[in-house]
């Protein structure tokens, strides 16, 4: 499986246009000569999404390590997911859910927030991730992990991880009610207008409807 692959059943899953993912992702040596590195001299990072404003216009560019990139296309999780693959599906998803997400605010005109795409990227790994194991005739007992069991990057600010950890509340809570009214009763066909709904509303207008009064 490839990154297009995970974006293709993201637009599916909201209706959004075709983006090509190609078209904004970042090499690993142009990824190095602009962000912070570790220790060995490689990026921290296993996923960003870079974000620049120049002269009005607004560019977008994806950086996703080989290491993940690799290891989706020996283990398609879209065949198997298990805890061999998770991790590494997981963080490509966040990565495509970032740069879809910002895409599709900035076609709209609408602001948008990392709280926010913090927050859509972990629904969206739950939803995907829950799609391919009931259709594989799995449980989702091992999305758990997302929400209660995850571990932060090194080199991540105390700001950033505050913000990861109210994303990742706020997901679980969301995710929470969409796995009891649909997954659980294997009503699959439903999911796909009450996400759109989500996915289309502002940054507030989403905190509201998960009951959330949280800064930006």
């Amino acid at each position: 499986m490839t990154v297009q692959g995970i974006a293709n059943a993201l637009q599916d899953l909201y209706c959004l246009e075709r983006t090509e993912i190609r078209d904004f992702l970042i090499s690993p040596a142009a990824y190095a000569a602009h962000c912070p590195r570790g220790g060995d001299g490689a990026p921290h990072r296993r996923e960003t999404l870079l974000i620049a404003r120049q002269d009005n216009v607004t560019y977008l560019g994806l950086y996703i390590a080989p290491a993940i990139l690799e290891r989706l296309i020996a283990q398609p999780p879209i065949t198997q997911l298990d805890r061999t693959n998770l991790d590494a599906t997981c963080v490509a998803i966040e990565g495509v859910s970032h740069l879809l997400c910002a895409t599709w605010k900035l076609a709209h005109d609408m602001p948008f927030t990392q709280l926010e795409l913090e927050l859509q990227a972990e629904i969206d790994k739950y939803l995907l991730c829950a799609r391919w194991l009931h259709r594989q005739g799995r449980t989702t007992e091992i999305l758990a992990d997302l929400f209660h069991h995850y571990t932060l990057c090194g080199g991540m600010d105390a700001e950033a991880a505050e913000r990861y950890d109210r994303a990742a509340f706020l997901a679980w809570h969301y995710c929470r009610t969409i796995n009891a009214r649909f997954f659980r009763r294997h009503r699959l066909s439903a999911i796909p207008p009450v996400v759109r709904d989500f996915y289309r509303l502002t940054h507030w207008q989403k905190l509201r409807r998960l009951g959330a009064r949280y800064s930006s």
